[in-house]
Parts: structure tokens; sequence; C-alpha cells
């Protein structure tokens, strides 16, 4: 057996975090969210506002999303041996401090005047810059979590923490979007289309991101201290390069990322046509909009309480495959009602409360699929280790971040495709765009969703670490 120890300074098992360092830790998270937030709204001011044609969005963000699938294990990589009096997290989580908000500002104020291909190049650039700055505090953020608990069941409670603040950054983002700066004025009664809101609301973000991301930085500084060491002798590039091989040639991690990938795709089609759905197929306001929103975070808790009950009765990967399959029916129920002429029309006073209800409870399940995905990766960091010597957090966690990654980019790629096939125009207003476009894209996003949805399910069905085999891999580890 390979040597476990030579790369970590103790192999001990980590005291569990006391409840303010995993609020702490977790605050991180809300930086995520508001940055996803922002990038779910990408397509609908680059199209509709800035007036770039959607597939030219779509190819953009499709080499971004093929760039930061290559630099996120390298990233992973580097902090994995970075040596610090810091520690080998926290310099990523400093530099990503500084430039998220540099980022954010940038990609969210455009030139005027400018050609189709040239602001397409501009969406590529910065998109590039946005994704290199987040994955600088993501990544390594991530792959604290395996240090900061060890223990099965308790590693599902830390991430259910994550994706509480996950959500309440959601919230926080929510509420500046549509509940701020994109409500309807009197000069503009369809705040989604006011131009001049989308540079402030961005400064917001920004400002929001950076308190978070301190507050993760600072709460978890003198637990660092603990943490796995970096071995002092660095392997050349070649080894390292051999080094990543060896980790991604691991099973169990194979389904991971490809199960993630799919969630991704299907929740970024999900969340790159949300306002295109809510705003011309519900002829939604702003306000309304909101509170649909408002509904599916405020799932969060929920899910935050029944995640562990679940992971505990059916066991991680069960509970991961249940959830993450009843939550995407329930998710594209209403669009398929409404397709089937079975809702009430448009404004009538049922509508919103229809909608409002099925939002909650898929978001209640998905919640609790996403909460059991990050504890499942976080358990590949012990497997990984007995079969390679080396910890290499980073490297893995890589793959929890891959469907937040793909989530953001895909809300454009996919839905500006699908958008430029239906024939979708540019600067339209709720309720002038022709029945049959509007009836398109319903028939076009429901069984894409739903596909990738199940693809997902599928998938995990080949992931084998279970309580008991994480349990064997802990006692490896401790034994050397």
């Amino acid at each position: 057996m390979r040597d476990l120890t030579t790369e970590a300074a103790s192999e001990t098992k980590p005291a569990s975090p006391s409840i303010g360092l995993k609020i702490g830790y977790s605050t991180g998270n809300i930086s995520v969210a508001v940055c996803i937030a922002l990038q779910g709204i990408a397509l609908f001011y680059f199209n509709q506002i800035a007036g770039v044609p959607a597939h030219l969005v779509s190819i953009a963000l499709g080499i971004i999303v093929f760039i930061d699938a290559l630099w996120d294990p390298l990233i992973g990589q580097w902090s994995d041996r970075t040596q610090s009096r810091l520690g080998r997290r926290h310099p990523f989580l400093y530099v990503g401090m500084i430039l998220v908000p540099i980022a954010i500002y940038v990609r969210w104020h455009p030139p005027t005047g400018w050609s189709d291909m040239a602001l397409m190049g501009y969406i590529l650039a910065t998109g590039l810059f946005m994704n290199l700055s987040t994955s600088l505090f993501d990544v390594p953020s991530a792959a604290m979590g395996p240090e900061l608990v060890s223990d099965y069941h308790d590693r599902t409670v830390l991430m259910g923490y994550r994706f509480l603040f996950q959500m309440i950054g959601m919230a926080l983002a929510s509420v500046l979007i549509y509940g701020v700066f994109l409500r309807p004025t009197a000069k503009q009664p369809v705040g989604q289309l006011n131009a001049e809101a989308y540079g402030p609301l961005s400064i917001a973000i920004a400002i929001v991101a950076v308190l978070a991301m301190a507050t993760a930085a600072l709460s978890t500084r003198r637990r660092a201290a603990t943490f796995y060491r970096a071995p002092a002798a660095s392997p050349g590039l070649a080894v390292q390069a051999r080094q990543i091989i060896a980790t991604l040639k691991n099973r169990n991690f194979g389904v991971a990322m490809l199960a993630s990938a799919f969630i991704g795709v299907g929740g970024g089609v999900q969340a790159g046509l949300a306002l295109y759905l809510s705003t011309y197929f519900w002829e939604f306001t702003s306000t309304q909009i909101l509170m649909v929103m408002m509904a599916s975070i405020a799932a969060a808790p929920v899910a935050f309480l029944i995640a562990p009950i679940l992971g505990r009765r059916f066991g991680k990967r069960r509970a991961c495959m249940g959830t993450l399959l009843a939550g995407g029916m329930i998710l594209g129920a209403p669009i398929f009602l409404r397709l089937m002429n079975v809702l009430p029309p448009n404004g009538a006073p049922m509508l919103l409360p229809i909608v409002f209800s099925a939002y909650s409870v898929g978001a209640v399940l998905n919640l609790c699929s996403n909460i059991m995905v990050s504890s499942m990766v976080a358990d590949l960091v012990e497997d990984v280790q007995v079969r390679t010597g080396r910890r290499s957090e980073g490297l893995i966690l890589s793959a929890d971040l891959l469907p937040q990654k793909i989530f953001a980019a895909f809300s454009v790629v996919v839905p500006g495709l699908v958008l430029t096939w239906i024939g979708f125009p540019k600067g339209a207003r709720p309720g002038e765009v022709s029945p049959e476009i509007i009836s398109n894209l319903g028939w076009t996003y429901m069984p894409l969703m739903l596909f990738f949805y199940l693809a997902s399910v599928v998938t995990w069905n080949w992931f084998r670490i279970d309580e008991d085999q994480h349990a064997i891999n802990l006692e490896r580890v401790a034994a050397g």
C-alpha cells in the first residue's frame, strides 16, 4: 500500500467544526450564489438589452466553458501543492476576493457602438476573466470542506450549511435584481428592459460577493493551521501531470464528474430560460417573478433539515437519485400543464399560486439532491487517497464546482441556441410574441431539461462509495 501520510502533518481525525465555524465557512457560498444569479440573466441582457444575437453569445460562452473546464482542476492541483504560512487555500481566497469585483464591473459595463462580432469578443474576454477570478476563490474554498469534516453523515450536514447560505445568496440577489434595480418604473413598466439598471446592479452584486468571501476567509483562517500540509518537495510538471491523470482515473470520480455535468446542463437550461418563461410564457411582472424566486429560496431551510435525514435513511446515492428525479418532474409539470391547456390563462388569480407551489416543492427536492452530491464528492477525497497516497481535495472538489460552472455558462449557451432555433425576436414585449413561438419555447424547454436530469439520475447509479466503504477508507488512511 502507498504511504498515505506523506502529505499530512497529521492523519488524526479532525474535530467536528463548531456551528459558528460551519456558518462562517459556508458564508462564502453567498458569493457563489450572487455571481450565478447575475450570470443567469446574462443571456437576457446581452441579447435583449445589448442587442447581440443569441447564437453569438452562445458561441462565446461555449468557448468559456471549454477553457474553464481545463483550469479548474489545475487551480485545484495548484492549491493542493501550495506551501505558505497562510496554508494551502487562503492565498487563493484573498486573490479571488480582489479580482472578482473587478471582473464583475468590467463584464457588466460593455462598450457602446461596437459591432456584434466585437461585442462577442468582449463577452468572451470578460467571461474568461470572470470565471477565472471566481475559480481562484471557489475551488480552494470548496476544497476546505473535506478537511473540516471527515465523518460520513456530518459532511452532509456541512454541505447543507453551504447550500443554505447559497440560497440566502440567491435571495439577496433576487431582491437586488427584481425588487430593487429591475423593478417597474413609470418610465419603464417592464423592469427587465431597463438598460440603465444593469450597471448599478452589478456593483451591488460585487459588494455582496466581496463581503461574503472576506467572511469565509477570515472565519477559517485559524482552523487552516490544522489542515494538511503539502510536501516540502514539489514535484515537476511531468510528475504532477501523471498525478492528475491518476486521480482522474478513479472510477467513482468519473461517475461524479459526468453526473454533475448532466445536473449542471439541466439546471443551466432551467436558469437561462427562466426569465424568458416568466416574462413571456407566464407574462409575470417583475414583482411576481420575485415572488416565485423567493418561493424557491424559501425551500432552503426545509432542504437543510431533511437532506441529512434522507441521507441516513436511504443512503446518499439513493436519496440523491430519488430527489433529483422527483424535483425535475415537478418543476416541469406547470409547463406541461399549460401546454395541454389545463392551467388557467395568464393573468388569472390562481396561476401564480400554482406555479409558486410547484417551484417550492421542486426546489426542496433539487436542493436535497445538490446537498447529497456535494457530500458524495467530498467522500472521494479518502477514496482517492487510499489508491494514490495523496490528498487532492482541490483537484477532486473541482468536480463539485463543475455543475455550478456549467450551470452559469450553459444558462446562456443552450438557451441561446434554443431561442435562435425557435426564432425568438429581440426587443420583444410581453404579450406581443406569437403564440406559436411561445408554445415552441415550452415544448423545447421541458423535455430538454428532463433529459439531462434523467441522465444524471442514471449515471449516479454507478457511484459505489457508501457509508461502509467510507469507513474502510478512513481506517486505511489512518493505518497508513
